[in-house]
């Protein structure tokens, strides 16, 4: 399972782990496309082969538990039981804490994060103080999105039904799977801004000064640095 995840996850964020990364001496633009298209094909087939091997794998499983319960006595299967349970769990936290790590190395190497709010400043027009919270949230820009409190699932849900019913029932009906999975260990993002910057927010909001004139601007002030 943690295999899968790890997968998912890759192909979600589009990132490329390296064993469907494939590469070519040719290094021009048109082979870059290439190169990345069927990259990101193997990948899409690798979630695939890996998600009927776990399938195989659970209904193997399955067979073995019944046939195991019927030879065994009640007392024996339960020791064994424990014990399988217990061995199988230490294994999948170890394993999905080293395809977390795997996963997070990847993705800062292949799309590495540019802070958006270095470098900017905010040029005043009021006629007032402005305090360190409300400058740093307004130097965030006008792209800026304040990570939301909670997840709008329903909203997900009726946009990916609408988006895939055009689709093989197949190919759809794996959509559905991935997407009920994801939304059933999603949990809300962190806050990108402090509790500082919300009442900050919220003063600003009330500030009629600001509401009127729109009069604070978050503008990005270039230096050359020789």
């Amino acid at each position: 399972m943690s295999s899968l995840a790890f997968l998912q996850r890759c192909r979600d964020s589009n990132t490329l782990p390296s064993c469907v990364n494939v590469k070519h001496h040719l290094n021009t633009r048109a082979a870059k496309r290439i190169l990345r298209r069927t990259s990101e094909a193997l990948l899409r087939e690798r979630v695939h082969h890996t998600r009927g091997a776990l399938h195989f794998c659970s209904k193997e499983i399955y067979n073995a538990h019944m046939e195991l319960s019927n030879i065994l006595s009640t007392a024996d299967w339960d020791t064994i039981d424990k014990i399988t349970y217990e061995s199988s769990r230490i294994t999948q936290a170890t394993v999905r804490e080293t395809q977390i790590k795997k996963f997070e190395k990847l993705r800062s190497r292949q799309h590495p994060v540019h802070d958006p709010v270095k470098g900017r400043s905010v040029f005043n027009l009021i006629d007032e103080t402005l305090d360190c919270a409300t400058e740093s949230i307004l130097a965030k820009g006008f792209n800026f999105a304040i990570a939301p409190k909670t997840i709008p699932k329903e909203k997900i849900i009726t946009g990916v039904e609408s988006a895939i019913r055009k689709l093989p029932k197949g190919i759809a009906d794996e959509i559905r799977e991935d997407v009920g999975s994801i939304l059933r260990k999603s949990r809300p993002p962190r806050p990108n801004i402090t509790a500082a910057e919300r009442r900050s927010l919220r003063k600003l909001q009330d500030n009629a000064s600001v509401n009127s004139a729109d009069a604070l601007q978050p503008i990005a002030l270039i230096f050359a640095v020789i």
